[in-house]
């Protein structure tokens, strides 16, 4: 089950949004400031931050930064919500850590559609590859984005496996699924021999 964590200064959204969204079978937590957001947070362990722009105590540019940079909650899914939804602010938005952006004031619909949306993206960014069990192109673009917020220098490598292109059997399927399971566990291998523990293998599909 999605869990979902408002963080608003406004008591009727937060009413609102609680009430919508658990109705709608989500688990859901709130604080209506930024003070104690942190680890409200790292205690709940969101899939989905709900989070308003211009609280009392802050900005929630803030607190995005602060959860990129956060061990633990770096892979959460940041919804922006505002009552200013021009394009330099939602751009600003997403270059703060942002997935998506709301502009208030917010329909049921529209609440519905964006954290399901949300919540897809978490469970995707979460889910290892079916056939190599390695990592998603969205969890490698959450390490990026972590090492980024801190400012940490980090680096990259791609390999190419090529002649594994369309396959006509389902032995030849068959065949290409082992093939890359090994080219993985290869890799993995290897990495771990070399001493290098703290990486991300990920295969794009």
């Amino acid at each position: 089950m999605t869990r979902v964590m408002i963080v608003d200064d406004d008591p009727a959204t937060i009413d609102v949004g609680t009430r919508v969204l658990s109705g709608s079978g989500y688990t859901v937590e709130s604080i209506g400031s930024l003070t104690g957001a942190h680890d409200k947070a790292k205690a709940f362990r969101p899939d989905v931050v709900l989070l308003d722009v211009m609280l009392g105590d802050g900005l929630g540019y803030e607190f995005a930064r602060k959860l990129r940079r956060d061990p633990l909650l770096h892979k959460v899914c940041i919804l922006f919500v505002s009552s200013v939804g021009t394009r330099p602010e939602v751009d600003f938005a997403v270059k703060q850590g942002g997935d998506a952006y709301l502009v208030k004031p917010i329909t049921k619909q529209a609440l519905l559609e964006k954290v399901a949306q949300m919540s897809e993206l978490a469970q995707s960014t979460a889910k290892p590859d079916p056939l190599t069990g390695l990592s998603s192109l969205g969890a490698l673009k959450r390490e990026i984005d972590f090492r980024l917020f801190r400012s940490e220098a980090f680096a990259m490598c791609l390999v190419d496996v090529v002649g594994l292109g369309g396959v006509a059997t389902e032995e030849a399927a068959a065949l290409k699924a082992t093939i890359l399971r090994r080219i993985a566990g290869a890799f993995g291998g290897m990495l771990k021999s070399a001493g290098f523990y703290e990486t991300t293998l990920s295969h794009f599909g």
